[in-house]
C-alpha cells in the first residue's frame, strides 16, 4: 500500500518537473523572438557622428540611418540641438550616442600570453606605448581579448584624448547626454569604463534597450517563483499525507497482529477443555477393535462430536451391538441400516454409537 502511494506521488512530480522544464524552454524561445530584434540593433536611439568637417545627428534604427540635421563643426556649440528638426527629434530625450569616424581610430590587434583582464590591459598599454609615437595618457583606449589556449588574441582601441574630451564638450554645452560612445564600422561599443560616459545617460539607453526585456525577466523569474513555491508546497503535503498514511498502515498492522495475538491465545485457552471433552481417536479406535469379533473387518470409522459411525464386513455382524456396548466408552448401538449378504458368509453392517466424553464414568 505504501509503495503504491509512493510509486503514484513520484510519477505525478516527474510529470510536473516534466512540463515546467518544457514550458521554459517554449518561453525562451518566445522572448529570444520578441527581443533578438532589439538587442541586435539597441531599439532606436539617436546618434551623432563627429566628421572631420561637420556634425550629423541621426536616428538609428534596425531599419537605417535617417539624418535629421547636419551642423558645421566649428560653429556647433549649440547648432546640432537647436535646428528645429533637431528639437522635434529629441522631443525632450537628452541622450545620445557619440560616434567617431573608422579615420580617427587607432586598431591594434596583438597576442599575448592568456592572463586575467586587468593584466592584459596592462600589457596592452605598454605595447601602445611601444608601438605608437603617441603618449597613453593622451588616449582613451580599451582592449577585448578571446583567449586560445595559451594565447590571448586582444584587439586594442586608441581615440585621441583631446578629440573625444571636445566632442563631449559639445554635447554637453547643447544640452545632451553621451550615454554611449560608438566607431564607425565597429559593432562593439567603447569601455564606460574607460571613456567619458554620462552615468544616467548610459544607465538611460540601457533601459531603453533592455527595459522591457529585463520586465519580461523578471516576470518569469517572480512566475518561477511562484511556481516552485507552490511546487514545493504541494510536496510538502504530499510527504504529509505520505507519512501519515504509513502512520496509519502501521497501526492497521499492529491491529492485526493483536487480533492474531487474541486468536491464538484462545485457542491455547480453549485446547485443554476440548481435550477434555472430546474422545481421543486412539482410545476409540483401540476399543473398537477389541471389541469386534473374529470374522469381522472394518471399512469405515466415523467420529463426529459425540457421535461414531462404523461399516464393514462380518460373519456374526448380530454380535456388534452387544460387543461395543459392553465397552466403558461407548453406548447406544445400533444398526443404522438392515444387514446385507456380502461373499465368504459375510453381512454388511452399518452401525452406530454414542462415545462418552474422555473422564466421564
Amino acid at each position: 500500500m505504501t509503495a503504491t502511494h509512493s510509486s503514484g506521488h513520484s510519477d505525478l512530480r516527474a510529470v510536473a518537473v516534466t512540463l515546467l522544464a518544457e514550458w521554459r524552454a517554449e518561453l525562451a524561445v518566445v522572448l529570444r523572438e520578441k527581443f533578438a530584434g532589439r538587442l541586435r540593433d539597441d531599439r532606436q536611439h539617436l546618434c551623432i557622428d563627429m566628421g572631420a568637417d561637420e556634425i550629423v545627428l541621426a536616428r538609428v534604427n534596425a531599419g537605417g540611418e535617417q539624418v535629421i540635421a547636419r551642423a558645421p563643426r566649428a560653429a556647433c556649440h549649440d547648432t546640432i540641438a537647436a535646428t528645429p528638426q533637431a528639437r522635434t527629434a529629441l522631443n525632450g530625450t537628452r541622450n545620445v550616442v557619440l560616434r567617431f569616424p573608422r579615420s580617427s581610430v587607432l586598431h591594434l590587434d596583438l597576442e599575448l600570453p592568456a592572463a586575467s583582464g586587468a593584466t592584459l590591459r596592462q600589457a596592452a598599454a605598454f605595447e601602445l606605448e611601444r608601438l605608437c609615437p603617441i603618449r597613453p595618457d593622451q588616449l582613451y583606449f580599451d582592449c577585448a581579448s578571446v583567449r586560445s589556449g595559451r594565447v590571448a588574441r586582444v584587439g586594442l582601441r586608441a581615440v585621441m584624448r583631446a578629440e573625444v574630451d571636445k566632442a563631449v564638450a559639445l554635447c554637453r554645452a547643447s544640452g545632451l547626454g553621451v550615454g554611449s560612445i560608438r566607431f564607425e564600422g565597429d559593432p562593439r561599443a567603447a569601455d564606460p569604463r574607460v571613456f567619458p560616459i554620462d552615468r544616467n545617460a548610459f544607465l538611460r539607453l540601457w533601459w531603453l534597450r533592455y527595459g522591457a526585456f529585463a520586465l519580461g525577466v523578471a516576470a518569469i523569474v517572480l512566475l518561477a517563483a511562484l511556481l516552485t513555491g507552490i511546487y514545493l508546497r504541494g510536496a510538502a503535503e504530499d510527504d504529509q499525507l505520505m507519512t501519515q498514511l504509513v502512520s496509519m498502515d502501521e497501526q492497521v498492522a499492529a491491529v492485526h497482529r493483536m487480533q492474531r495475538d487474541v486468536r491464538d491465545l484462545r485457542t491455547q485457552i480453549e485446547f485443554p477443555a476440548a481435550q477434555k471433552r472430546a474422545p481421543l481417536l486412539l482410545d476409540v479406535l483401540a476399543q473398537v477393535t477389541d471389541a469386534l469379533p473374529d470374522g469381522t473387518w472394518l471399512t469405515e470409522l466415523q467420529i463426529k462430536g459425540g457421535k461414531a459411525h462404523i461399516s464393514g464386513l462380518s460373519k456374526s455382524p448380530s454380535d456388534l451391538i452387544g460387543a461395543i456396548g459392553r465397552r466403558p466408552l461407548f453406548s447406544n448401538a445400533q444398526f443404522g441400516a438392515p444387514l446385507e449378504g456380502a461373499q465368504n458368509g459375510t453381512e454388511r453392517f452399518d452401525l452406530s454409537f454414542d462415545v462418552k466424553p474422555v473422564g466421564r464414568p
